[in-house]
Parts: structure tokens; C-alpha cells; sequence
């Protein structure tokens, strides 16, 4: 009874995988193939060196279960206004498995950096009734938050730098009296059409030639954008679709990012779109297994509908990044900006 039998000799008589190692040792690595049951045998003897017939032994290998899609923000601010149930908000589900568990990352040269305490988290904010959570997470490492900000917009529970509030700064074009835009026929854009101001009444699609973006451009369009390939701002110049979206008759009301734009590389920080994207409806990532980095500025009045999901990959890597980047700030066109501070003069 106090002889210590040793085990050597591993084999997978049934099932998928492989030992990894010294098959002599006591204790084996075994890396399944595919869930299942998996029969290995093995032989035991004891101290004198006697040994015993080789031994069976059966397990159901049971692959685990993968965290759900989440999404991560890298130096701008996220505000989730008013909500009428808890179930809206600001809600992250970061896996207890990943390193820097943090919503807002900081950021160096535009950069997410998980690893340094320089430059500057957002702050995260949420109007009264809505829900900021973050699962294993928390909100960065300078935990700048703010809870029931109140509505971000007083007096208008759409807010007033939507769509209608673009449109009549820029004259409410149409294609009548397109005022200073060039209106856009096709339904379709195959390729960048250069710099401008442009109106497109109805949904418009940009699908084609990947866009490398040069100058200011700025999109009107009243129905749905749908987009299909990259766009790729570099910094000095300026892109922006102010998108008033239509809900009727159509399952993605607002704008939509195609589920193919991506990457299957985990690794790869590189996005794929960049803007300034502002819709009075929603704003859709598109169901698919590949990672989704998107640099800008984002605003959605609808909501946002992630839908990015990398399996196995969601324990360690967000599906959808979403990076600030404020030299669209600087570099937008006077038409989009407006000082914060009104003038008056009062009775001496």
C-alpha cells in the first residue's frame, strides 16, 4: 500500500490531440484536438522497476467558453445620454483574462499603449437612468467617470449637432439648389471623388477603390450609408458623413461598416476607417470574426450596434476599438465649427 507507482509510456489509443513533452514523466501536457472523448493508455510500475499491463483511461474533452464581444476606447470621451432602462448605456463586458483590463486606454502618438500611465484616458459619462459598466474592468487607470451627467443636449433629446442642425447651417441643400455642394447621383461610389462639400439625397453605398482621403470633404446624406471598403484619413486633412438615416422599410437604419472590413489578425492595431461619422439613427459594426479598429469621431443618436465577435480571441483582444483622434477637431472646415461662448451686449 506505500509503494508510489510511476507513470510513463503515454498513448492516445482513441480521439484528437497530441502529449506534449517527456512521455516518461509522471505528469503529461495533453493539447486536445477537437472536443470529444479521447481514450490514452499508459503504463504504470513501481519502485523494483516491475510494471503493470498498460493501463486505459477515458475523458470528454470540453472546450471552454469563449467571453463575450466587448469594445475599448483609446483617449477621447464617451457620453451615453438619458435611458429609460438599465439595459442601455455605456456596457463593456471586459474578460477577467485580459492584462490591462481598462475601457479607456491612454494613448502615445495615437497609439493605444496598455502599458504606460502617459497621456490622457477619457472621461466616461452617462445621463440619468443609463448604465456604465465594465465588467472585470474598469474605467481606465484615472477612473474618470461620471454617472447621471444628465442629457448631453438640454432641450432637444436628439441634440443639436445632428443631421437637421448641419443641414441648415449649410444652407439646406438639395439638388434643386445644391447651394456650394456637388450632388451625388449614384447611389454608388466606386472612388473617392476628391475634395468638396457634397450632397446625396437617398442611401449611399461607397464600395469599390479603398479611399485614401486628401483635403476637407464633407458628406450630406439623408438616407442609409453603407460602407464596403477602407477609408484612410492621414492627419492634415478632414473627412466627415453627417448621415440623417431612415428607419423605414430597411434593417439598419443609420450607418453601417460591412462585416468583411476587418482583421483575422488579432494583432493588428491598423484601422480601417477613419472620419468624423455623425447619424440621427444607428450605427452598425457588422457581424463577423474580424477585429474592427476605427479612428474618429463617432456619434450616433440611435445607438451603437456592435456586433463583432472573435470567438476565442474575445479573452484577450476587443473586437471593436474605437481611437479618438482630435485633429479633426482642428482640421475641420468652418462650416462644422461653433464658438461655445455668445456674445451679448447688455444696458450700460
Amino acid at each position: 500500500d506505500s509503494e508510489v507507482l510511476n507513470y510513463h509510456d503515454w498513448k492516445i489509443e482513441e480521439g484528437e490531440g497530441e502529449f506534449v513533452g517527456d512521455l516518461d514523466k509522471q505528469c503529461v501536457t495533453f493539447h486536445a484536438g477537437s472536443p470529444g472523448s479521447v481514450t490514452v493508455s499508459f503504463v504504470a510500475s513501481d519502485p523494483a522497476g516491475e510494471e503493470t499491463p498498460p493501463c486505459e483511461g477515458t475523458f470528454d474533452v470540453v472546450p471552454p467558453e469563449a467571453a463575450e464581444g466587448w469594445f475599448q476606447t483609446a483617449d477621447g470621451d464617451v457620453h451615453a445620454n438619458f435611458s429609460s432602462t438599465l439595459l442601455d448605456g455605456i456596457i463593456s463586458l471586459i474578460p477577467l483574462s485580459v492584462d490591462r483590463r481598462y475601457f479607456s486606454l491612454e494613448t502615445v502618438d495615437g497609439v493605444p499603449n496598455e502599458y504606460l500611465d502617459s497621456g490622457s484616458a477619457g472621461i466616461i459619462s452617462v445621463g440619468p437612468g443609463a448604465t456604465m459598466f465594465f465588467g472585470s474592468g474598469s474605467v481606465s487607470t484615472r477612473d474618470w467617470r461620471i454617472d447621471s451627467y444628465g442629457r448631453l443636449y438640454v432641450g432637444n433629446p436628439q441634440g443639436p449637432f445632428d443631421f437637421d442642425y448641419f443641414y441648415k447651417e449649410f444652407g439646406s441643400p438639395t439638388a434643386s439648389n445644391p447651394k456650394d455642394f456637388t450632388v451625388v447621383n449614384d447611389r454608388i461610389l466606386d472612388r473617392f471623388p476628391g475634395e468638396g462639400f457634397f450632397l446625396r439625397e437617398g442611401d449611399l453605398t461607397i464600395e469599390g477603390s479603398d479611399w485614401d482621403v486628401s483635403g476637407k470633404s464633407v458628406f450630406l446624406v439623408t438616407g442609409n450609408l453603407d460602407i464596403k471598403n477602407k477609408i484612410k484619413v492621414e492627419p492634415g486633412n478632414f473627412l466627415a458623413f453627417i448621415v440623417k438615416g431612415r428607419g423605414e422599410m430597411t434593417e439598419w437604419p443609420g450607418i453601417r461598416i460591412s462585416e468583411y472590413l476587418g482583421s483575422d489578425n488579432l494583432a493588428n492595431g491598423e484601422s480601417v476607417i477613419d472620419g468624423v461619422f455623425i447619424t440621427n439613427q444607428k450605427f452598425y459594426t457588422g457581424g463577423s470574426n474580424f477585429r474592427l479598429v476605427l479612428s474618429g469621431i463617432f456619434v450616433s443618436y440611435g445607438g451603437f450596434e456592435l456586433g463583432r465577435d472573435l470567438g476565442m480571441g474575445n479573452d484577450t483582444t476587443p473586437p471593436e476599438l474605437f481611437l479618438y483622434r482630435p485633429d479633426f477637431v482642428i482640421n475641420a472646415p468652418d462650416e462644422l465649427k461653433k464658438s461655445s461662448i455668445t456674445w451679448q451686449e447688455v444696458a450700460p
